[in-house]
């Protein structure tokens, strides 16, 4: 055959192959790891939403680690798309097709390896040889608290990591090659015989997800399996932390905070060709003395009066931890706590966490408490519960007539179950405020249920014709979304009168959304006129953002406000909307402080939250 003909005919084939491949294909060092999105894997609809945001998670940490992804969703995927692919990462795909466990195959045949999160299928298990045992639910109060690594199986591998996880499908090694590397911890803090993670020839396996928070630890584990097929992954964590043109702080680059907090050079910046963890920890160590440096320069501004932080009961291993924690929160400088107390339905019993014998109620804690009360969100209902209140009309209904699982504001049942939850624990002589959440519609779409409809009427004196189009986009939009938010400040009253009446000390407070007045159209949230006319004592906005310039912003606007002395911001430190490494966090409360704010608050309490951030927000003044 004529050379020239075999050159065009080879020249064709890459063509069409990069077709088949997708755009980039050729671009090697982009497609040495590959996210897997959840879509055709996923059975049931409700989970699309988990499935698209854990993959957008493992997106973001590698991001974070400077290391190279592409994403692919579970259709897309074929031996072609996975062609010379290290690593394939499936945070969430229960029930994969058979295509794709052809491409999985093929990726483990040729060297590379899978990370697998939750998986539930008996072929792809047979596959990473593990074998599935049942699912397992933990009992009420007893979930597993996160998992301890054998530290021996890897280089680089974090000690613990801490997760709340309450159901599992655990997997065990069904060949000689495979191994159990970490184990779930109890709710104690303790060691199980429970598999977390399997290691095996073929990749590693974890038998359940892998949840948002702790990102430092996980973004360490990521690394340490992606090292086994990426050599240089620690190479590029090092070089990613230690990049000159990096955003530090408020400062536009690493190079320019280094010129401000270490112009002596007293400071030595890692130059040693080291490779592996010892290289990555050398960086991180570096980072934090120069983050120590950052959150002590003088804030030009009156300290903090508020430090406080969201916590979620569900991180406290025991009971007895507490003292513990509190005490650990206050020798951080956090002097309020705003603790999970279940929601309206549910409130947790705080009988076995704060004993008389441990805490008197009667002393003076250095952490004052407040109970944290999701109020009209019902997500973590049963579904036994979810029936009775929809044959009860006393659920949001959205413009489309699907029934949600939310409270209606408008229903006075609703109201006094709320009144009646905030008095509750006014009267548990545990707290010194009730902290209200989830205090708002759902979304836009929300509510336009009968009730809220025939009350609607009732008030303008007429029947609305089309509902809810007249109500939603049409001339009385404008009526209809003023009503609507009067709904929710009526419910914040009910909380409000019933914890005055039965002490008027307690404080009554509000997580609310930061971006007004958008938030009255959107959720039906007031919140400025809340705190005008006396309804909350201080209003909590989630700004959650890593963009400082948004986060300025919004707190610029909200300085402005006639309320805003009773304005305490909130930090997205570990918020599914952002995650704030130590320089950003001292960043924003630096902002916090400088704009005339009596404080900040920091979402959430997570063991690395306690370990990498708080102690460099103790050292502000």
């Amino acid at each position: 055959m004529n050379p020239k003909r075999i050159v065009w005919i080879s020249a064709l084939i890459l063509l069409s192959l990069s077709g088949l491949c997708g755009a980039g294909w050729l671009d090697f060092d982009t497609r040495h790891i590959v996210i897997v999105r959840g879509t055709t894997s996923i059975k049931d609809n409700s989970e699309q939403a988990l499935a698209n945001s854990l993959a957008t998670q493992t997106g973001a940490w590698l991001d974070e680690l400077g290391i190279p992804h592409k994403f692919l969703t579970d259709d897309e995927v074929s031996p072609w798309r996975l062609w010379g692919a290290r690593a394939v990462i499936l945070p969430y795909n229960p029930a994969p097709t058979r295509l794709e466990l052809k491409a999985f195959q093929s990726v483990i045949r040729s060297g590379g390896i899978l990370l697998v999160f939750y998986g539930m299928d008996p072929d792809l298990a047979a596959l990473m040889q593990v074998k599935l045992n049942p699912y397992r639910r933990a009992e009420a109060g007893q979930s597993w608290k996160g998992f301890l690594f054998d530290q021996s199986a890897l280089p680089g591998l974090p000690e613990r990591i801490h997760q709340s996880s309450d159901h599992l499908v655990p997997a065990t090694p069904n060949t000689g090659a495979s191994q159990i590397i970490a184990r779930w911890l109890d709710s104690r803090g303790q060691p199980t015989s429970e598999p977390a993670w399997v290691k095996s020839p073929a990749g590693f396996w974890m038998s359940h997800i892998l949840q948002p928070g702790n990102d430092e630890d996980k973004k360490q584990m990521l690394l340490a399996m992606l090292a086994t097929v990426i050599p240089d992954a620690w190479q590029k964590a090092t070089t990613r932390l230690l990049s000159p043109e990096r955003p530090f702080g408020n400062y536009a680059s690493l190079q320019e905070a280094e010129k401000a907090l270490n112009p002596t050079g007293t400071l030595i910046r890692p130059t040693s060709k080291k490779e592996g963890p010892d290289a990555t920890l050398e960086a991180k160590v570096f980072l934090a003395e120069l983050t120590r440096r950052y959150a002590a320069l003088p804030a030009q501004a009156p300290p903090a009066k508020i430090r406080g932080i969201w916590l979620n009961d569900s991180d406290l291993v025991e009971p007895v931890s507490w003292p513990a924690l509190e005490s650990s929160l206050a020798s951080n400088r956090i002097n309020t706590t705003f603790i999970r107390a279940g929601n309206t339905l549910a409130l947790r019993k705080f009988g076995d966490l704060f004993q008389p014998s441990i805490i008197p109620k009667k002393s003076v804690r250095p952490v004052a408490l407040h109970a944290w009360l999701t109020c009209l969100s019902l997500e973590t209902a049963t579904p036994e519960q979810l029936t009775r209140l929809r044959t009860e009309n006393r659920l949001q209904v959205s413009d489309t007539r699907v029934v949600l699982p939310w409270l209606c504001p408008s229903h006075p049942a609703n109201r006094q179950l709320l009144a009646e939850a905030a008095a509750t624990l006014a009267r548990s002589g545990s707290f010194s405020g009730v902290h209200l959440d989830y205090i708002r519609y759902k979304n836009s779409s929300a509510c336009f249920c009968n009730g809220c409809r025939e009350q609607f009427e009732q008030s303008i004196g007429h029947i609305v014709e089309p509902w809810p189009a007249m109500a939603r986009t049409g001339t009385l939009t404008r009526t209809y979304q003023k009503w609507r938010a009067g709904q929710i400040t009526a419910c914040v009253k009910a909380a409000r009168d019933a914890v005055k009446t039965v002490n008027p000390k307690i404080r009554v407070s509000a997580a609310v959304y930061g971006a007004t007045p958008s938030c009255f159209f959107s959720v039906g949230q007031d919140w400025p006129a809340w705190l005008d006319v006396g309804l909350l004592d201080f209003a909590c906005p989630m700004i959650y953002t890593s963009d400082l310039t948004s986060f300025a912003a919004t707190l610029k606007f909200q300085s402005g406000l006639s309320s805003a002395s009773r304005i305490i911001p909130g930090l997205g430190v570990s918020s599914s909307l952002s995650r704030l490494s130590a320089d950003q966090a001292v960043a924003q409360a630096f902002l916090a402080q400088r704009a005339g704010f009596s404080g900040y608050v920091i979402f959430e309490f997570t063991s690395g939250v306690e370990r990498d951030v708080l102690p460099f927000l103790k050292i502000m003044k």
